[in-house]
């Protein structure tokens, strides 16, 4: 079956310089290449090839029948070639939005020679129903991949034993309950449906707003509640898969108690989330009503509760007044009794340095906790490097540091004293005051 897409292409791209002989006078260049299938070799005809330098405006041509193109009168400078075309995307793994072949500096003659490789895509689409088999619409769907719990991947989401799971794709669910998630790589891929408050899908609908059930879980494809339990799904190249999914229904306890110490300042709100720690558990939001709260359909495992008291407006880390947590081990009766004595928020200070030969460049910081995380945010920095993260939420974290503009970490050590915490990370507690000492490597080396 053919594969139409809907706007959304990706890209194949490459980087090429092109540069005229040191004893000739400077004369125009021109590119020219060939888009091909990266299985089959043969060329793409229709391929929209696009050819950009810096930030000026790109220039575009097209494949002939045979997959080639030739662009002429370019200027000697460097360029970016990317090649766009219906039902098919970068041939690389997935590294970031774009997939690519790196295409080495050219000489004289001032032609530049470009090829790039892409495939065709695959698609996988669906139906996700309650535990009642009622079409659910406006849920997330996510396509994760398995990957090592030790490697640093972008697009977490879940960990389970010795595996973390990536995504790939997400879609929503139309009024239907139909999904498509698209453009995939051939591969193997984990379904996964999370249970989520209610998203911004039903402000305009109210009427098919569905009604709070507790009991309903984040479910794995087939019907599992964690990805060790679940069923991968096996993708071919350009072809379309059809998995439906019926999200698991499943009794839990009601877990109680008190938050102590609010400051009850003007404008400002209390919550309570009970983040599960063992495999197949969730994170799940607690009824809060004064200082009481309630969380009911709590399945047996460990969970960290934590509280926070917010500052009026979006309850964000950045808004955080004060904060608490515990963990606790809930079972198969009701759990009442857990209070949380809030506290002020920490703050971390510490410095980034450069090694000797790096340029000094701004940097971004991401904290990612077993409760939560530090999105990640340019870490402002004075002119010796002093930094200051206002309001984090106690737990334990790792850093991820890097260039702004680069996606990679590029931390060469972090120490919180005179312990080294770039692999394992550092627990953030009321008495965690630093210094947090970054050392950056040069990015690219």
């Amino acid at each position: 079956m053919g594969i139409v897409t809907r706007g959304a292409w990706l890209a194949a791209a490459a980087a090429l310089f092109v540069r005229p002989a040191p004893s000739q006078a400077p004369s125009n260049g021109s590119l020219e290449g060939r888009i091909v299938d990266a299985s089959t070799g043969q060329g793409i005809s229709g391929a929209r090839v696009r050819v950009q330098s810096g930030r000026e405006d790109p220039l575009f041509t097209t494949t002939n029948t045979q997959g080639f193109f030739h662009l002429a009168g370019l200027e000697f400078e460097s360029y970016r070639v990317s090649a766009l075309c219906p039902g098919f995307i970068g041939s690389a793994e997935w590294d970031g939005p774009l997939g690519g072949e790196a295409v080495p500096p050219v000489g004289n003659p001032p032609v530049g020679q470009v090829r790039l490789e892409l495939r065709r895509y695959g698609i996988i689409e669906g139906r996700v129903t309650d535990a009642l088999g009622v079409p659910v619409a406006g849920t997330s769907v996510q396509a994760l991949q398995r990957f090592p719990a030790d490697e640093r991947r972008n697009g977490y989401v879940y960990k389970d034993g010795s595996y973390q799971y990536a995504g790939r794709q997400t879609a929503q669910t139309n009024d239907l309950g139909e999904y498509r998630l698209a453009p995939l790589a051939a591969g193997s891929y984990y379904i996964y449906v999370p249970v989520q408050p209610p998203s911004s899908y039903y402000n305009l609908q109210p009427e098919i707003r569905p009604p709070s059930d507790a009991r309903e879980r984040s479910t794995f494809y087939p019907h599992a509640l964690k990805p060790s339990e679940a069923k991968p799904v096996e993708l071919a190249e350009g072809k379309e898969l059809r998995v439906d999914v019926q999200i698991v229904r499943e009794g839990g306890v009601k877990v109680s108690g008190r938050v102590l110490g609010l400051t009850a300042a003007p404008g400002s709100f209390s919550s309570v989330l009970l983040r599960g720690l063992s495999p197949g558990t969730s994170t799940l939001s607690a009824d809060v009503e004064g200082d009481r709260f309630t969380a009911a359909g709590v399945l047996p495992g460990r969970y960290v509760v934590g509280a926070g008291e917010y500052a009026a407006g979006e309850g964000t880390m950045q808004d955080l007044l004060a904060a608490a947590r515990r963990t606790v081990d809930v079972g198969t009766e009701d759990l009442d009794g857990i209070d949380l004595t809030l506290g002020p928020a920490p703050e971390v200070q510490g410095t980034v340095v450069f090694e000797s030969g790096c340029p000094v460049q701004p940097v971004w910081i991401e904290l990612s906790g077993d409760f939560g995380g530090f999105p990640p945010r340019s870490l402002a920095t004075n002119a010796s490097g002093h930094f200051v993260l206002p309001r984090v939420f106690p737990g334990k974290y790792k850093a991820y540091i890097g260039v702004e503009g680069a996606l990679h970490n590029a931390a060469k050590s972090i120490k919180l004293g005179d312990a080294e915490v770039l692999a394992d990370g550092f627990d953030v507690t009321a008495e965690t005051k630093g210094p947090l000492r970054i050392v950056m490597g040069c990015p690219g080396k």
